[in-house]
């Protein structure tokens, strides 16, 4: 399997590379950037962002970067924020405990959609019709082959 599609046309990754273009982002916005030294050696430290009495604090620029944008999507009262628990609904769709018995047929078909659009980058093909317990089948088989 290919990591990546070579149909994309543009892809950009979790990786070191990226950091100075996080960093950039960070000081443009007028924060100052600090690395806070960590006891272990295996670990550089945290990076620490600090801009009209705010610090945000993370492990990796990138990281860096989206707790930035969180506060400036949401405010100081960020974690009052009415958002839907999106990050159990990945894991949900990812490791079906009811195979999706909680789906209505357009939201199933909805489903396999998205699954089609992700697995092509994979280059892996989904039929638009395919069934209900060979697409549970599918699922479980490609995430019990990458949990290792």
């Amino acid at each position: 399997m290919n990591q990546f599609s070579d149909e994309a046309d543009f892809h950009i990754v979790d990786t070191i590379n990226t950091y100075n273009h996080a960093i950039t982002i960070v000081k443009n916005k007028g924060y100052k950037i600090f690395l806070c030294p960590d006891e272990s050696d295996s670990y550089l430290g945290s990076f620490l962002a600090i801009e009209a009495g705010r610090i945000f604090i993370a492990s990796d620029p990138l990281r860096l970067l989206g707790l930035i944008s969180i506060w400036e999507e949401y405010g100081d009262r960020w974690r009052e924020a009415n958002i839907t628990n999106e990050y159990d609904r990945i894991l949900d769709r990812a490791f079906p405990e009811n195979e999706y018995e909680d789906l209505d047929e357009s939201q199933f078909r909805e489903l396999v959609r998205d699954y089609q659009l992700f697995f092509r980058v994979l280059d892996i093909y989904i039929p638009s019709e395919i069934s209900r317990p060979d697409f549970v089948q599918l699922i479980k088989s490609f995430y019990s082959n990458t949990e290792e």
